[in-house]
């Protein structure tokens, strides 16, 4: 008993001294609690979607009044065809509906009039929102405007799913997993490799043989990178085979932006384990400061929309969100580089950031070191 409590006495005395340890013990758990319970909203919001009523009635208004009503949907009206079409296709909508003229006097006369809905299937969680909501509104609208006791809907809606017609989940689930498998495990394995040499001191080896800090980060990343590179194309293939990923545009804006969002994963890692210094620390922070934003404000689990300011401030900065609306717009809507251009560069960025961090870091020590 003795000796138990003289070893939990020495063990207590070095966690106490370890202050990089302790805070991130105490901090990294209650940032994980806010991150789940402060982010995560499972129900959609602020789906923006285009209204263009050309009947101009009492009907069609009330429809978009109870439309308006939804604090689901966000609505933007539109003058013409052409402005409610370039808002879908550009990805500032996710569905566009169109009262035609003559809309009210078809179900004053007691027959069907039907109005044009066309959603962008490309997000499923938010093509199955709209559909329900405008199912709803058009059979409460149409509920007020006719008798009571008659049971005919007159007003209805005729949907159209652009870009993922079957609302197929399994495209919009799998092309966002490969953005968090792409971003963990490359950084995960370049954080362990830095903070494993620098907790160990073998790192002094490298001082000795004149490597300077760039020379030292590349040669560990490359490796890395060369790691992440071959889980991508594994995946991709296994991805094609089981899950049916197909894309009938050019493979070359996904496969520039992937090296892109590996070199940047890596980055980060190398950056991690620079800076902790100690491989326990190294695989807590990855996990942390990597995993959980790439999974909860990248888009994956639910729309960005979602996310609660100012909170949402912080996904601007989260990798995974760009690179799974590459794939996305690559696999769902056939997008190409003009989708594709901004969003690498911006990966690129994020990329370039920690490993300046990184070299500054150990260009430090090696000063350190040599005095």
């Amino acid at each position: 008993m003795k000796a138990i409590r003289s070893q939990i006495e020495k063990e207590w005395s070095s966690f106490r001294r370890d202050r990089l340890g302790m805070s991130l013990a105490i901090l990294l758990p209650l940032a994980t609690l806010l991150l789940f319970g402060y982010g995560v909203r499972l129900q959609n919001s602020d789906i923006p979607i285009c209204i263009e009523d050309r009947d101009q009635s009492s009907t069609s208004r009330n429809v978009i009044a109870r439309l308006r009503e939804c604090k689901e949907l966000k609505l933007l009206e539109v003058a013409s065809g052409n402005d409610i079409d370039d808002q879908l296709l550009g990805n500032r909508a996710k569905a566009t509906v169109f009262f035609p003229k003559g809309f009210s006097k078809q179900i004053a006369s007691k027959r069907v009039s039907p109005f044009q809905v066309i959603v962008d299937g490309s997000d499923v969680g938010c093509a199955e929102t709209v559909n329900a909501l405008v199912q709803k509104a058009a059979f409460e609208a149409d509920h007020q405007t006719k008798a009571i006791d008659t049971k005919t809907y007159f007003a209805i809606p005729e949907f159209k799913i652009l870009f993922n017609p079957g609302v197929d989940e399994t495209p919009y689930i799998v092309s966002g997993v490969f953005a968090i498998v792409l971003w963990m495990y490359p950084a995960l394995l370049a954080a362990v490799a830095i903070s494993r040499e620098l907790e160990q001191k073998t790192i002094i080896q490298v001082y000795a043989s004149g490597l300077t800090p760039s020379q030292f980060l590349v040669g560990k990343g490359t490796v890395y990178f060369l790691v992440g590179t071959a889980v991508a194309i594994a995946m991709a293939i296994l991805g094609s085979l089981v899950f049916g990923l197909r894309t009938d545009v050019s493979w070359a804006p996904l496969f520039i932006s992937t090296m892109i969002y590996i070199a940047a994963a890596v980055s980060f890692g190398l950056f991690v384990g620079a800076t902790t210094r100690e491989e326990n620390i190294a695989v807590q922070a990855t996990a942390t400061g990597g995993f959980f934003p790439a999974l909860l404000l990248s888009g994956f689990v639910y729309p960005l929309s979602n996310i609660p300011f100012p909170l949402s401030l912080v996904s601007y900065i989260v990798p995974a969100r760009y690179y799974i609306d590459i794939c996305r717009d690559i696999y769902l809507r056939a997008g190409g580089w003009d989708d594709a251009f901004w969003r690498m560069l911006i990966i690129a960025g994020f990329g370039l950031l920690p490993y300046l961090a990184a070299w500054v870091s150990i260009r430090h020590m090696t000063l350190e070191e040599k005095k």
